[in-house]
């Protein structure tokens, strides 16, 4: 085990938006590294940039906020800096950070997809100066990131069991059959999600942040989701190695049936006994069809999902992983994603 750390969060809490992203991954890591018995300190980034100036707007706070991370440093004197997002932080600042203290370890982690160029460039200037980097993406992608100095992993997308509370599959008769919530960010995604809908029409059928609907946030969000018996999980990109949306283990982790593109890798940590894995939007129709129908099977299949993503998947087991492979420590468990690890 890993001895408590007092450790520098710097992350996204959105202080200020009160409450409206409580479930954000910045706050799951948090939770899961308190309940590991570390102090964490919280450097909220935008909401310092935000504050550090009297207009109140991040942009006017940008080099207010970097100066205050080098105080923090100093007066927190933290033995893991842990990056999360931290685009608005100076590749300077972190260079001096990195010379100025070469004794402390420090880690970035990254949830969002990194096919798109700009963010993995972004990435690859920063993981130069990290022991280590962890991602929700992992093939090549993921190995791409490796250098002679750091270390990177790919690390799942968490389940917090104060937050993912909710048991669907324990419950009848649930207002919503077939629930999605997310963007259509582009014409191909609005017609697919279109499609989907239109072919259910004799079921209970609701979509949020999409076809003209507006998106849910706070516990609004949750509180639909625990009125859904089923849902669909879309990523940005569905043929890079463990790369998924979270909504997945939010999804799983309240209860609800889920089904899922054949993304790679993604039998190794669910099986199709645990969630439903579709190759096409004709497969995908016929399947949610066919649970809709056989609710003995259906709920059979959405209580493995639920055991297993707060099984393996909850927020104090995989901030377990991050700081055992932070610290280049044996795996003190047989992680399901371990083999997804560079040295």
């Amino acid at each position: 085990m890993i001895s408590p750390k007092r450790i520098l969060h710097i992350c996204n809490l959105n202080l200020f938006r009160h409450g409206q992203s409580y479930y954000s991954t910045d706050w799951k890591i948090r939770n899961g590294l308190i309940q590991n018995g570390h102090h964490v300190y919280d450097f909220c980034y935008r909401d310092v940039a935000r504050w550090e100036n009297p207009f109140r707007t991040t942009k006017l706070g940008i080099n207010r906020m970097n100066r205050r991370l080098f105080e923090t440093i100093g007066r927190y004197a933290p033995e893991l800096i842990l990056f999360g997002h931290c685009e608005l932080v100076h590749p300077d600042t972190i260079a001096k950070i990195r010379s100025d203290n070469p004794h402390i370890a420090m880690a970035q982690w990254y949830v969002d997809s990194i096919v798109f160029d700009d963010k993995r460039k972004q990435l690859a200037e920063r993981s130069k100066l990290m022991d280590m980097v962890l991602l929700t993406t992992g093939g090549a992608l993921l190995a791409s990131l490796k250098s002679e100095r750091n270390r990177v992993a790919f690390f799942p997308n968490m389940v917090d069991g104060g937050i993912e509370s909710y048991r669907n599959h324990e419950i009848d008769d649930l207002p919503i059959d077939f629930l999605f919530c997310g963007r259509d960010y582009n014409s191909a995604r609005t017609e697919r999600i279109k499609r989907v809908v239109e072919g259910l029409p004799q079921f209970k059928t609701e979509t949020w942040g999409c076809l003209g609907n507006p998106p849910l946030t706070g516990h609004d969000f949750y509180r639909k989701l625990s009125q859904a018996t089923s849902s669909l999980n879309l990523s940005h990109v569905e043929d890079v190695p463990f790369c998924t949306s979270g909504r997945m283990t939010q999804l799983l982790g309240n209860g609800l049936l889920t089904f899922t593109p054949e993304t790679p890798g993604m039998r190794t940590l669910f099986s199709p006994e645990e969630v439903v894995y579709y190759e096409s939007d004709d497969d995908l129709l016929e399947k949610i069809h066919y649970y809709l129908e056989h609710q003995k099977e259906l709920k059979t299949i959405a209580a493995a999902g639920w055991q297993k993503a707060h099984g393996s998947y909850n927020v104090k087991r995989v901030t377990q992983f991050m700081m055992e492979a932070i610290y280049d420590q044996p795996f003190s468990d047989d992680y399901e994603w371990q083999n997804e690890c560079y040295r």
